[in-house]
This record gives structure tokens, C-alpha cells and sequence, in this order.
């Protein structure tokens, strides 16, 4: 085995190809795990995700690992019109989780603008500062945008993977002398992975949501099958959805007289429900 990886090196190196960092190598074994991951859950936000993780790993390998078979200024043009379109498509990929359709199609207007005017950026006005900082304030906002998204989506929910990735992909940057220097590059490093190993953790969860919910359908219609009243079936459902929904409490209630009563409940106290149990009907 060490043979062969030797042998692989070797030739990668006569190809003029730069050995990948740690840090490049991470990022490729995430993007392996993703598309193992996509294989078996085929969810709309998970392709994107795996698109735009394919761009940043592009971005990171054309910084270093190839940066010397691209032509100068197109290494740059590379480089940056890359890490952009993975900007667009990571944080496409989270408005589609968290279901934040309205931001979409402005999203998929502005990506591509951005990223044909980070590439003419390089070609025709390389040293002009204003429009260089014009790139990394759009781009940052978008990914803030994205992170605001999916904090409000897991609003009240302790989701960790949701906030992992939330709280990483501020943290997702183009190299920029002066600025981003002065933050040792592992933490920046370690920011991407967290981002990667993230999302993969958002798709485990929602597979073990889909497990539970499945779970909870087949208990209550097994009570339903073996019940005499209407009254165990709908203590079943609500026991049920608290499970599923990982919630600290769930109560049912039926309309009698105009007002909602609470008539089932699991998790409260005796006065929550006597205070909460009544409630006009709006």
C-alpha cells in the first residue's frame, strides 16, 4: 500500500501537481463522505450542498495544488470565480433546508453575476482595492444570510449540527493579504470542516427524524387497531409526537362550545393544564 501511494505521489509530482495540504485533504475526505451520503439519501439540499462543496475543494486545490499549471492571472480568475459559485451553491443548498424559498431566485440572479465579476475583477482591474472589498462583502453576506436562515429554521430547537454549520460558514473566506492573515489558518481550516462534517450530521438527523416518524405512524395504527376508545388512540398520538418531535411536551385539544380544550397531555404539569387547558377559538 505504501508502494503504491508512493508511486501515485511520484507521478503527481512529475505532472507538476503540489502535493494537497492537510487541510486540502480534509476537505476531500468530506466530499467523499458526501457523495457516499448522497447515494443513499437523494435530498434536493444535500445535491446542492455536494455541488458547492465541489467548487470549494476546486478553489482550495487551484490555490496550491495546481496553481502552478494555470497560467497567471487565471490561477487567480480560478481560484476566486470558484470559491464565489461555492459561496452561491452552499448557501442555496441551506435556503432549500430550511425551506426559505423567497430567497432562492435572488440567489441564483446574484451568484453568477458575482462570479463573472469576481474573474473580470482579475483581468481588468486587478489592484483596485474598492472592488476587491466590493467581492468580499457580498459574498460574506451571503453567507450570513445563509447562516441567519438556518438559525431561525432551527429557532427553539437545540439542533446541533444545524448550528454547527450556522456557525461556521461566516468563517468561509478568499485569502486576502492583511485581513485574513492575521487569523492562523487552522482555525479557517478547521471552520471548513466543521461546515462539511456539519451538513453531513443535518442528514443523519433528518434520517432518524424519518425513522422516528415511521416508528410513531405504526404505533398509532397498531393502537388504533386494538382500541375501544377514542380517548387511548389520542393519548397514543400525542405520547408519539413528543417522541418524534423531540419536544418536552405535547397536549391535544378539542373544540367544545367555541373554546379549545385540552383534554389529552403529556409532559406538563397539572397547572399548565388547568390554567392553559381553555382557549377561544380565533
Amino acid at each position: 500500500m505504501n508502494v503504491s501511494l508512493w508511486s501515485i505521489w511520484n507521478s503527481v509530482a512529475r505532472l507538476g501537481i503540489a502535493k494537497p495540504t492537510a487541510a486540502e485533504f480534509a476537505l476531500l475526505i468530506v466530499l467523499g463522505a458526501s457523495l457516499l451520503s448522497l447515494r443513499a439519501f437523494r435530498e434536493t439540499y444535500l445535491k446542492v450542498w455536494v455541488v458547492g462543496w465541489i467548487a470549494l475543494v476546486a478553489s482550495r486545490l487551484a490555490e496550491h495544488a495546481f496553481a502552478a499549471k494555470i497560467p497567471a492571472p487565471f490561477d487567480v480568475v480560478a481560484v476566486q470565480a470558484a470559491f464565489v459559485l461555492a459561496v452561491g451553491l452552499l448557501a442555496g443548498a441551506v435556503f432549500v433546508y430550511a425551506q426559505f424559498r423567497d430567497l432562492i431566485i435572488p440567489l441564483a440572479v446574484i451568484t453568477p453575476v458575482l462570479v463573472g465579476f469576481a474573474g473580470a475583477r482579475i483581468l481588468l482591474w486587478p489592484d483596485s482595492l474598492p472592488l476587491r472589498m466590493g467581492i468580499e462583502v457580498s459574498y460574506r453576506l451571503i453567507l450570513l444570510t445563509a447562516s441567519f436562515a438556518l438559525l431561525r429554521a432551527r429557532r427553539g430547537r437545540w439542533d446541533t449540527s444545524a448550528w454547527l454549520v450556522a456557525f461556521s460558514l461566516p468563517f468561509l473566506h478568499l485569502s486576502l493579504p492583511g485581513f485574513t492573515d492575521r487569523v492562523p489558518a487552522l482555525a479557517y481550516a478547521a471552520a471548513e470542516l466543521a461546515a462539511g462534517v456539519g451538513m453531513l450530521l443535518v442528514v443523519f438527523d433528518q434520517a432518524r427524524m424519518r425513522t422516528r416518524r415511521l416508528q410513531a405512524t405504526q404505533t398509532l395504527a397498531n393502537s388504533i387497531a386494538g382500541a375501544q376508545q377514542y380517548g387511548n388512540v389520542v393519548q397514543t398520538a400525542v405520547d408519539e409526537l413528543k417522541r418524534a418531535m423531540r419536544t418536552r411536551a405535547a397536549w391535544f385539544r378539542l373544540v367544545e362550545g367555541g373554546q379549545l380544550v385540552a383534554t389529552h397531555a403529556v409532559g406538563v404539569s397539572a397547572d399548565f393544564l388547568r390554567d392553559a387547558g381553555f382557549s377561544p377559538m380565533t
